[in-house]
């Protein structure tokens, strides 16, 4: 069940990686677009970081099952909190248009996000 489990982390991390870099520069500002995907990029890159010294730390200092149970667990945080944020955020403009042709609900997430009227 932990191999399947891997597997399943691993998969979602793969999909993630590619999904939500297009996400942030489709809602972006033209003007933040290219800071938006490197500050992707960069956070994945101080996350590997904080996981190996969380792992770290617990194999230095805890004993027992917990000190490899511990930092699987850690996991689940960001996990849920992105599960949460599924429901939080506005579907992309393009998704949007795609499953209804709203030009009009497509125009106001425009303006929400970039803060310039697409109509005008």
């Amino acid at each position: 069940m932990l191999i399947v489990g891997r597997i399943v982390a691993g998969l979602a991390i793969g999909v993630l990686s590619m999904i939500t870099p297009l996400y942030q520069v489709e809602i972006s500002h033209p003007k933040w677009r290219g800071f938006m995907a490197g500050t992707f990029q960069q956070m994945l890159g101080f996350g590997f970081i904080v996981a190996n010294w969380v792992t770290y730390g617990c194999d230095k200092g805890i004993e027992g099952v917990a000190a490899w149970r511990l930092p699987l667990g850690l996991q689940m945080l960001p996990a849920v909190i992105l599960f949460l944020g599924m429901f939080i955020f506005p579907y992309s403009p393009r998704w949007d248009e795609w499953l209804d042709g709203e030009f009009a609900e497509i125009c106001e997430v425009c303006v929400a996000f970039t803060g310039i009227n697409v109509i005008n």
